[in-house]
């Protein structure tokens, strides 16, 4: 993980703007974030942390040696599958990446999809 794309200082501002505490976990993925998102209280606001750290984000990166790499499609699944489990719904406001296929981005494995306001 990169300290200067971490979703802190978002936290920070968002919890300014809503009046209300913003629990930002520290990963996007795994049991610990969907047991976090299993059962949130009425009015809370979770905050994953910056998804662009895994490889499965996007599908490709480059490792060490700045080779080009892919990502294992199986892995692929696994992770949007785990994005999946965090909410009911999936709605994209991100106008500026819609256009990208990243695993945050599709909604894959979700029933119900929308568009926001900027969409």
């Amino acid at each position: 993980k990169v300290e200067k794309y971490s979703m802190k200082p978002v936290a920070k501002v968002v919890e300014e703007r809503l009046g209300r505490p913003v629990t930002l976990l520290n990963d996007v993925v795994g049991p610990e974030v969907e047991a976090a998102c299993a059962n949130p209280a009425l009015g809370s606001v979770i905050l994953l942390e910056n998804s662009r750290y895994y490889i499965e984000e996007e599908g490709k990166a480059k490792d060490a040696d700045g080779n080009k790499i892919k990502a294992d499609p199986a892995k692929v699944t696994e992770f949007r599958a785990s994005i999946a489990k965090l909410a009911d719904v999936y709605c994209s406001d991100a106008f500026g990446t819609a256009h990208r296929a990243h695993s945050s981005m599709v909604g894959e494995g979700f029933p119900v999809k929308c568009s926001g306001f900027l969409m």
